[in-house]
C-alpha cells in the first residue's frame, strides 16, 4: 500500500473535513462520519492539538487549570513533577494514550491542562475534533509513524482500501499501564524537593505518626526471624571451623612434640 503522503483539514459550515491522500487517490471524510466509523462523541468543547496560544475558550481559563493542578503559572515549562499522583496518571494517560506526543512527555502543555481541566470537571470534550486536529499536526514521514493506528484501520475499510496485500505489523504494548507505573509515580510524585515543601503545608511536630498496618508488622516480625535463623546458621558454620581448627593445632602439636623426643633420645645415645 502506498504511503499516506498528505493530511489536510479544512472546516466546512463550522464542521471539520478531514482529507488525505494515497497514491493518485483523495479521500476527504466529514467529522459526522468519522464520529459514526470510530464510535467516538463529536459534540462538546473543541480543543485543539498543537495550539498552545492563550485563545478564548468557553467556561474555561488557564488560571483556573493552574490553581485546580497546584501549577505555578509563572513557571514556563512546568513538568509532571508537580502533580500528584492521579493527575500525573491522568497526564501519563493522555499523553501516551488519547492525544501521544513524541516529544518530551514530562512536559505539561497548555492543551494538555485545559484537556485535563475539562476531564477532572466532567465536561464533554469532541474527542473526534481533537483526534482529527492531531492527526493534521503529524508529520507522515515521522519515523514512528502515524498515531490511532487502529482508528486509521477503521477510515481505510471504510473508505474501500484494500489491506489484504498490506505489511502487517503486531503492535505491543509498549506503554502498558501497570503497578510498576503506579510505583514509579508514587516514588517520583515531586522531583524538586523545594516545590514539595512549598505544594504541601508542613505537619506539626508533636503530630503523632500513622500507625503501621497489622500486615506492616507481620512483615517486619517475619524478616527479623528470617534474619534471627541465617545468623543461626553463621554461628554454627563458625563453631565447626573452630573444631576443624582446633584438631589441626592438636595434630601439628603432637607431630612436633614427637619430634622433640626423638631428638632427645638421639642426645642420650651420644
Amino acid at each position: 500500500m502506498t504511503t499516506i503522503v498528505e493530511l489536510i483539514t479544512t472546516t466546512k459550515e463550522d464542521d471539520l473535513v478531514f482529507s488525505f491522500k494515497i497514491g493518485k487517490n483523495t479521500y476527504a471524510l466529514e467529522s459526522s462520519e468519522l464520529s459514526a466509523i470510530w464510535r467516538l462523541n463529536y459534540n462538546g468543547e473543541k480543543v485543539e492539538s498543537g495550539h498552545t496560544s492563550e485563545d478564548f475558550r468557553r467556561n474555561y481559563s488557564k488560571e483556573n487549570a493552574c490553581t485546580m493542578f497546584i501549577v505555578p503559572i509563572s513557571t514556563p515549562k512546568p513538568t509532571v513533577g508537580l502533580l500528584n499522583v492521579e493527575h500525573r496518571f491522568l497526564h501519563y494517560f493522555l499523553t501516551y494514550v488519547l492525544v501521544p506526543q513524541s516529544g518530551n512527555h514530562s512536559l505539561i502543555l497548555d492543551e494538555d491542562l485545559e484537556i485535563m481541566w475539562r476531564m477532572v470537571n466532567g465536561q464533554q470534550i469532541s474527542w473526534v475534533h481533537l483526534i482529527i486536529t492531531h492527526m493534521s499536526i503529524t508529520k507522515p514521514e515521522n519515523s514512528k509513524g502515524l498515531p490511532y493506528a487502529i482508528l486509521w484501520t477503521a477510515i481505510f475499510k471504510y473508505v474501500g482500501i484494500d489491506l489484504s496485500q498490506a505489511d502487517k505489523k503486531r503492535l505491543g504494548c509498549n506503554h502498558c499501564i501497570d503497578t510498576h507505573v503506579l510505583n514509579h509515580m508514587k516514588k517520583n510524585v515531586h522531583e524538586d524537593p523545594q516545590q514539595e515543601e512549598e505544594a504541601q503545608p508542613q505537619e506539626p511536630q508533636d503530630q503523632p505518626s500513622e500507625q503501621p498496618s497489622m500486615n506492616d508488622t507481620m512483615q517486619v516480625l517475619l524478616r527479623i526471624e528470617q534474619n534471627q535463623a541465617n545468623m543461626g546458621n553463621r554461628l554454627e558454620r563458625i563453631e565447626r571451623n573452630q573444631v576443624k581448627m582446633l584438631r589441626k593445632i592438636r595434630r601439628v602439636e603432637a607431630y612436633t612434640f614427637s619430634e622433640d623426643e626423638a631428638e632427645d633420645d638421639d642426645d642420650d645415645l651420644d
